[in-house]
């Protein structure tokens, strides 16, 4: 028998997706049963086919009274050593883990009133040492009313396999808690939805992946913006089909709800980029609508609040597709859209207000940019910091970076580049004043680290993800990668 100690986590919301759910409920057609045994609570625990491997194995369970009459149970917030985790690994050796004992057990009760409801999330001890493999589980616990044993349970331990994720980097900044990024597990069956968390000033490392939902198809998930205090309720949306778009709200590191769904009233639109979550909670994702002859079409936003309606709102009738579209949500939750096309470089911002058009301006710079990302500068003598653009273009002397406020003024510009010929732009980290960091891929070779005012470095290994700053300005490239299943490597340190 092993003893181990396990950190113990009490929750008042459901676990999205965890299937299937085992419940024991008391037998009602023996004339013989005391009222004790007619009134036990209904014991229920949430069990999933597949675990990632190195991840600890949490598991909610759930009591609840569906009778009119008073029952109790075991309080396994605080005495978790009365749950019995009985495993069988891939080689056919048993174990038991359990919570180690106190010296006195607190004798705590849960008491169950009509209908009431209890819950607690309990960790097997040890679990992320499992091997991958399959496993059999058989949960005992101990009540003081008798013991409960649910039904075996198998599962799989698996090596994490990304094929999709949203690889992000927020114009203001990574939030004290750290970074956070969403990626699609191939599973046995289906997929699973994960959210990977690594600390601001150390984001080589893992904190933990945290499962959100699983699914039936594959998606390409996108994690909107929303500004660092209410990152912890913004939404991971995807395109289902031509017409149909789906959202899940993230709450904190779990999932918060089941996954909405809503279809557009055209028989075809597409995402444009990232969407935002806006200060009250907000949902609004940027799409394109294709006009029924041509090649022009609208941009709109598909705003949801709460429970209410999705709202289609305007923002503008273009000749053609836009050639890019960036995004971000601004100091008071607004979502600003940065559109280029036909030469042009416009401006939009979308209140919380559901059922308003998009405003929007145009911005005269002096030289259009090539590509464009939102950033945050501080304030600087008499100029005032805040969201700003970090724009790039090609000129005779090279690639120029100009920092561009949001009425199309250059407020700062860097000396010239000279990215590799014939490259093309892999990712652009703005750093504030700092200089900018830029990843070119040239037709042949690996890629290249250019930088104002340092000669371009020649990367090593796969580039294929983003560019993004630790709160100690250390730049660094994050990937998907099997078995990672995020790889983040430092490039450069902050003197850069």
């Amino acid at each position: 028998m092993t003893r181990s100690t396990a950190s113990l986590l009490l929750v008042s919301v459901l676990v999205l997706g965890a299937v299937p759910v085992w419940a024991q409920e008391s037998p009602r057609d023996e004339p013989t049963e005391s009222r004790a045994a007619r009134t036990q609570p209904v014991l229920s625990v949430d069990l999933r086919p597949e675990y990632l491997a190195g991840e600890p194995i949490l598991i909610r369970f759930d009591l609840s009274n569906p009778t009119q009459e008073k029952t109790s149970f075991a309080d396994l917030s605080s005495r978790p050593h009365l749950v019995r985790f009985e495993l069988t690994d891939p080689n056919g050796k048993t174990q038991v883990r359990f919570n180690t004992p106190p010296k006195q057990d607190p004798k705590k009760r849960w008491e169950l009133g009509p209908r009431g409801r209890r819950q607690v999330l309990l960790q097997i001890p040890s679990s992320a040492i499992f091997k991958p493999g399959t496993w059999s589980l058989t949960i005992r616990i101990l009540d003081d009313a008798g013991e409960r044993v649910l039904p075996a349970h198998s599962f799989v331990l698996a090596t994490p396999r990304p094929v999709a994720g949203a690889l992000v980097h927020d114009a203001l900044g990574s939030e004290r808690a750290g970074h956070q990024t969403i990626w699609l597990h191939r599973a046995r069956q289906g997929y699973d939805l994960y959210l990977h968390h690594s600390p601001g000033k150390r984001p080589q490392k893992t904190l933990g992946n945290s499962f959100l939902v699983h699914l039936d198809e594959p998606i390409e998930p996108v994690l909107t913006h929303s500004r660092p205090l209410d990152r912890s309720g913004r939404f991971v949306t995807w395109q289902v089909d031509p017409r149909t778009i789906a959202a899940l709200q993230l709450d904190g590191k779990k999932a918060r709800g089941g996954v909405r769904t809503f279809q557009v009233p055209w028989p075809k639109v597409t995402l444009l980029g990232r969407g935002g979550t806006d200060a009250q909670g907000g949902l609004h994702i940027p799409i394109w609508v294709p006009a029924p002859r041509g090649s022009g079409g609208e941009i709109r936003i598909a705003s949801l609040h709460g429970q209410q309606g999705t709202h289609f709102r305007s923002v503008a009738r273009l000749s053609r597709p836009p050639a890019w579209v960036e995004s971000t949500i601004d100091a008071s939750g607004a979502l600003r859209l940065l559109i280029a096309h036909d030469g042009f470089l416009d401006l939009y911002t979308v209140g919380a207000t559901s059922d308003l058009p998009a405003v929007g301006q145009r911005l005269d710079v002096e030289i259009a940019p090539k590509v464009a990302r939102f950033g945050h500068l501080p304030d600087q003598d008499d100029i005032p910091g805040g969201l700003t653009i970090l724009g790039l273009t090609p000129t005779p002397e090279g690639l120029v970076g100009q920092w561009i406020n949001l009425n199309g003024q250059t407020v700062h510009r860097y000396v010239p580049v000279q990215p590799p010929a014939g490259g093309t732009l892999v990712d652009l980290l703005p750093r504030g004043l700092a200089p900018f960091a830029a990843v070119y891929q040239p037709k042949e070779g690996p890629a290249v680290l250019v930088t104002p005012g340092r000669t371009p470095q020649t990367l090593q290994g796969k580039t294929d993800g983003i560019l993004f700053a630790s709160q100690d300005e250390e730049v660094f490239l994050r990937r998907l990668a099997p078995g990672g299943p995020i790889e983040t490597r430092q490039l450069w340190d902050g003197a850069l």
